[in-house]
């Protein structure tokens, strides 16, 4: 999930988020995240909608025990990083 906890909308044309092993999903170019909201990145198939984006791949791409989701800005400079290494967590919410 990555959240824009400013008061102004960003154009996320350019960014991207990758995992450990090097998967990239791009944000689509028209995309812009509204001030104070959250997008939920799901790896499947699916329709984008403002709050949920689809990366449309068929393999699963986040590991269920370890991994690190890394936002990056269109000049290829990290903006934020999350990791997880809890093999008995259900999941991390980034």
């Amino acid at each position: 999930m990555v959240e824009n906890s400013t008061a102004k909308a960003k154009a996320l044309k350019g960014w991207t988020l990758r995992d450990a092993a090097g998967h990239v999903y791009h944000y689509p170019s028209s995309y812009r995240l509204g001030p104070d909201r959250r997008v939920k990145i799901h790896t499947g198939h699916g329709s984008n909608t403002q709050a949920n984006l689809y990366w449309g791949s068929g393999q699963y791409i986040w590991n269920n025990d370890k991994d690190t989701a890394t936002l990056k800005r269109p000049n290829s400079t990290v903006a934020d990083r999350c990791s997880y290494n809890n093999p008995n967590a259900n999941f991390k919410i980034c």
